[in-house]
């Protein structure tokens, strides 16, 4: 199966533009293999050079640009923003902090539905199909291209600066026409009539104003993602959100400037001269000036010099000092909704620490939710426009989808009292309101029933030794196999994607359960299921028959193995290669390529990691895992558990999600 891109005759691409009529547009595909569009908007090296920032704007200045947008041009208003940006690190940093959240937020591709209704298998269909084109985009880092978690982030700017317009390139794949790439067009390219009779709304300008004007036209549709953002009801050319915190740029900039002049004489005393004669005078001016420096003056005979005490003899109750703090508080507010040194009064700090952490939850729900509402109406459609034409189906929505935060320790003591005044409950119902998976048939459980004892006048016979010891040899005899090494590669048909096996992540047994809940912070779920192994198709490039041939004889488990939404398999190559019955597996919800891009981000995860990781954890796990496990029991029992939710997800996923205390399950690569 041939992956990745595949050129096609330029008669197969659409139009560039959003006409109805299919036309061969010409110019508007590259030239190189007929498989991307050109964009609408070529940037060029040189354009940068308009782009120079003037950090040390006047105020008079600013204000007479951030009056004259109303005029439609955005581009001196947005230089204006990325100065502040660029010469404030406190604002710097509260933006920083929202992309963050917003590039880690869950986001997910919802099928199309009525309201009350679930969605159709079409529906299910075209929401995977939009989800693959959103993770499989093939940014070049060098050309500035962006990816979509990029994206993400060039939203939150639009969402401050009030306007951002990026660009699409769309490219043909095995999957239809996809976004392979955006760019970010600089607000020279874009802008609003000037104020005639003029139909007002925003509109392209391809020369980025190297006519001098703006040159104006519609935006071709579905070639580009607009983003426009008002903080209150005026025209989006006067109401972008980060105006309001321009008079405090302003007090934090010279505030800082005039510190800065003052630092050297913090302390000294005020000078009063008397000066002779104006040559006297000028000449005590220019010494007084230059005192924080020098620290003595000569004057003219008949001039006199006296000091005086201004009270100030530290740099803390500097107004300049004030401004600066004003400043930062402000910033911290109006970004983040809430600063912990703004109005902490007579609260406790941790008190105020959470209601700090709640509101600027809230803002981070909020921003989400704007980038989802741009997404939905313009990439969805855009993806679906390309593949369909006339007859697109209702496009799915992407949007954040957050977890509900679940207080273990606090549903434990409800359904306690609810037990005790007689209520009945289902195990299902009380697996859902914990927020606890069901433990599958053969999963290891956290705690296992307590066995009867044992009656000591009837023992158990002992295992045969000789038996044992033959046992021991077969399990090492097998590991060794998995040694022997004999690399071979997977079938071009088999629809692998070709990523070499010590590039594709190596997730331990002991480690199956952080990474579920990691990758479930993260908007991607997961579910046990029973597949045909021959509908699963391989992620890495290799295998080792040797390998196969171990797991096939391998008798110390049936662990899951790991596959994406898509049926490319994460983990278990070779457990997945050892059988042709229905194989267990754990189904991460997710296209393979967000797959991959998580699981490599998990701390514990690894690459290139040991053969015998594949059959055996070993011995070091082994000791760690009983310790673990020892621990934890007694903890349970003296009753000193802080951290219930740790132990909710314990009892959620097993025993290390599959790894008994034994540490015996297998960890295949």
């Amino acid at each position: 199966m041939e992956t990745g891109f595949r050129p096609v005759g330029r008669g197969g691409l659409p139009s560039r533009r959003d006409g109805m009529d299919l036309v061969q547009a010409g110019d508007g595909y590259r030239d190189s293999a007929d498989t991307v569009f050109n964009p609408s908007v070529e940037l060029r090296s040189s354009d940068r050079m308009l782009d120079i920032l003037d950090r040390d704007m006047e105020p008079q200045q600013a204000r007479m640009i951030l009056q004259g947008a109303i005029f439609g041009d955005l581009a001196q208003q947005r230089k204006v923003f990325n100065s502040m940006i660029d010469s404030w690190p406190r604002l710097q940093k509260a933006i920083a902090e929202l992309k963050r959240a917003a590039r880690r937020a869950p986001w997910k591709v919802l099928a199309w539905a009525l309201r009350g209704e679930k969605p159709d298998e079409e529906a299910e269909r075209i929401a995977k199909m939009v989800e693959n084109g959103m993770w499989s985009m093939k940014p070049r880092p060098e050309y500035n291209e962006l990816g979509f978690e990029e994206i993400i982030e060039a939203l939150v700017d639009g969402y401050l600066c009030g306007h951002e317009v990026l660009q699409w390139e769309w490219t043909m794949t095995e999957n239809g026409w996809m976004p392979r790439c955006a760019t970010l067009l600089t607000a020279r390219h874009y802008g609003y009539p000037s104020i005639d009779d003029t139909v007002d709304r925003l509109m392209l300008d391809r020369t980025g104003g190297k006519r001098g004007t703006l040159d104006l036209e519609d935006f071709p549709q579905h070639n580009f993602l607009i983003a426009v953002n008002r903080a209150h009801g005026g025209h989006p050319t006067v109401a972008a959100p980060l105006r309001a915190l321009l008079p405090y740029w302003m007090a934090a900039k010279y505030g800082l400037r005039w510190m800065m002049d003052y630092t050297q004489i913090f302390g000294v005393p005020f000078r009063h001269g008397k000066a002779a004669d104006k040559k006297a005078q000028a000449a005590m001016a220019a010494a007084f000036s230059k005192m924080s420096q020098r620290g003595y003056i000569i004057t003219e005979p008949g001039s006199e010099v006296a000091t005086l005490n201004g009270g100030t003899t530290s740099g803390q109750s500097l107004p300049q000092r004030e401004l600066i703090k004003l400043a930062d508080e402000q910033c911290d507010i109006f970004i983040l909704g809430q600063s912990l040194t703004s109005s902490q009064g007579e609260k406790g700090s941790q008190a105020l620490g959470t209601v700090h952490m709640g509101v600027r939850q809230d803002v981070i729900v909020g921003l989400c939710d704007w980038i989802g509402g741009v997404l939905t109406r313009q990439l969805a459609p855009a993806i679906l426009y390309w593949n369909f034409r006339k007859n697109a189906p209702e496009a799915p929505g992407i949007w954040a989808e957050w977890p509900e935060e679940i207080n273990q320790k606090e549903r434990s003591e409800i359904l306690g009292n609810l037990k005790g005044a007689g209520f009945k409950m289902g195990r299902d119902w009380g697996y859902q309101y914990m927020g606890i998976p069901i433990p599958s048939e053969h999963e290891p459980l956290l705690f296992e029933e307590a066995e009867a004892p044992t009656d000591p006048s009837n023992p158990n016979p002992p295992e045969d030794e000789d038996d044992l010891s033959k046992a021991k040899e077969k399990k090492k005899a097998k590991v060794a196999a998995s040694d022997a090494g004999g690399w071979e590669l997977f079938a071009e048909d088999s629809g692998t994607l070709g990523i070499p096996r010590r590039e594709m992540p190596q997730i331990l047994s002991s480690n199956r359960a952080a990474m579920v809940q990691f990758l479930r912070s993260r908007g991607i779920e997961s579910r046990e299921e029973t597949v045909d192994p021959s509908t699963l198709k391989p992620t890495q490039a290799e295998f080792a028959p040797a390998k196969v041939d171990a797991a096939r004889n391998y008798q110390s488990g049936n662990r899951a193995i790991l596959i994406s939404e898509d049926n490319h398999v994460v983990d278990g190559h070779h457990q997945w290669l050892s059988t042709n019955e229905p194989i267990r597996v754990i189904r991460l919800m997710a296209p393979i390529a967000r797959v991959l891009m998580m699981t490599h981000r998990m701390p514990s995860t690894q690459v290139a990691a040991s053969i015998r990781e594949d059959l055996d954890d070993g011995a070091a796990l082994k000791a760690e895992a009983e310790q673990f496990y020892q621990q934890l029991t007694t903890t349970l029992k003296e009753g000193s558990v802080t951290d219930w939710k740790a132990v909710a997800m314990l009892m959620a996923v097993g025993f290390a999600d599959g790894a008994s205390a034994d540490g015996k399950e297998p960890a295949d690569g």
